[in-house]
């Protein structure tokens, strides 16, 4: 037991250290965790362990910083730990719900192990959303509403979605900013890619809007996109009439590809 104030000292004893910002290997060493700081990292041979110090022999092993997934959905706990196990010291749950909160809750308590979370809103999404249970936002008002019920609720930041009106998608920008909340996920088919980056829009989820950005024929594609995904039941899917003019569009996007755009 350390003495009273000071942190519990663990040695990772013969590791070898992977170091990410050069890419090289530093063999053989010794590295001493203080707490919740790294206090030391030499040469086995040069290091004298302290003598209170809890020791694990790592060699032959590999130590590398925790490793982060930057898109998680998931509503069951019993998973958590596994990313641990693996490695994944963070994550970033992209659809958010009470459920999560308590978790991280737990988390910090130590009654639950798991990976540092950082916790995404509902979806929110325009009229007719793509998925049950998304919060929906007509307008510049409701959207500030919005940001507002996000803050209050502990979340980290406001996801968005596909059908997010223009007028909708800008107030929820500016709110966010004055809540000091970031706005991440799809980018609507009202805007274009560059407009969410212009607007401060902080990651663009699995490359949306993207291939559409670099068509010699954005402009057109995008309103026939708009055209054709804006209606339907929330979690109905889409029929095939749909679905024909979806693969006839992603074609186009192939073909007028533009590599300047």
């Amino acid at each position: 037991v350390p003495p009273s104030g000071q942190p519990r000292l663990l040695v990772l004893a013969h590791v070898n250290v992977v170091d990410v910002t050069t890419g090289s290997v530093r063999r053989d060493y010794n590295v001493t965790i203080a707490g919740d700081r790294i206090a030391a990292l030499e040469a086995s041979t040069q290091l004298r362990r302290p003598a209170d110090a809890q020791v694990i022999d790592a060699r032959g092993k590999y130590l590398i910083p925790g490793l982060v997934d930057m898109h998680v959905h998931g509503s069951d706990e019993r998973f958590l730990n596994l990313f641990v196990a693996n490695g994944v010291t963070s994550v970033r749950l992209m659809w958010g719900t009470p459920l999560h909160l308590n978790w991280r809750k737990r988390i910090d308590s130590g009654e639950l192990q798991g990976p540092r979370l950082s916790i995404a809103s509902p979806v929110v999404d325009g009229p007719k959303p793509v998925w049950p249970g998304s919060t929906v936002v007509a307008d510049a008002r409701s959207a500030k509403d919005t940001v507002g019920q996000v803050k209050g609720g502990g979340y980290d930041f406001v996801k968005i979605y596909n059908r997010l009106p223009r007028e909708a998608y800008f107030a929820l920008l500016d709110e966010a900013k004055v809540q000091g909340l970031a706005v991440a996920g799809h980018v609507p088919l009202a805007l274009s890619a560059a407009e969410a980056s212009d607007a401060g829009q902080k990651s663009i989820e699995h490359l949306t809007g993207i291939l559409l950005a670099a068509s010699s024929q954005e402009r057109q594609l995008r309103q026939q996109s708009l055209s054709a995904l804006t209606g339907g039941e929330a979690g109905k899917g889409i029929d095939s009439k749909t679905r024909r003019i979806l693969r006839e569009m992603n074609e186009r996007l192939l073909a007028t590809y533009d590599p300047s755009k």
